[in-house]
């Protein structure tokens, strides 16, 4: 195999000083690109351009979809939670054993529930009580055993298991 000359006719020197001045040209245009990211100004030409796909547009989206509705989920379990307390600050104070809120209770419940008329007709309880029985349930009614937040949280339980 023969090598190839060089048949530009350029010499030596003129090839290096062209050498030069291109790694200069590449040196000012880096040095000047640095200067503009700083001063905010771009070094791009008014030919360049970026296009997002129609996916990337709607998962830029969606992105910000889900963060609006985790800032809302927080938001809300803030809510939710003040809530819970100030229920549970309710029920230590026996707010709820109050005769007038207990049937505000009960009236809400049966305008909110679409309760079916309900025929008492042919029920039978389960076992007869004996009047020692019924008389140890008035004591507890007298007492006020049935006004314990368990006790009523087993009621209400029981309720919803009948709706």
């Amino acid at each position: 195999m023969t090598s190839i000359k060089d048949v530009s006719g350029l010499s030596k020197d003129y090839k290096r000083v062209e050498q030069e001045e291109k790694l200069k040209r590449v040196q000012a245009a880096k040095t000047e690109k640095g200067d503009g990211a700083k001063k905010g100004v771009s070094v791009f030409s008014g030919k360049d351009k970026v296009e997002i796909s129609p996916q990337g547009q709607t998962l830029a989206a969606s992105k910000t979809k889900v963060n609006k509705y985790a800032d809302e989920l927080r938001s809300l379990r803030t809510s939710n939670q003040e809530k819970i307390e100030e229920i549970h600050s309710k029920i230590e104070s026996k707010f709820y054993s109050h005769p007038e809120v207990l049937e505000k209770i009960v009236e809400s419940l049966m305008t909110s529930i679409p309760f079916q008329s309900v025929s008492t007709e042919g029920l039978k309880p389960e076992t007869e009580l004996t009047d020692e029985q019924l008389q140890h349930i008035r004591e507890k009614i007298k007492n006020g055993d049935y006004n314990a937040s368990n006790v009523i949280e087993a009621v209400i339980g029981e309720l919803m298991k009948i709706i």
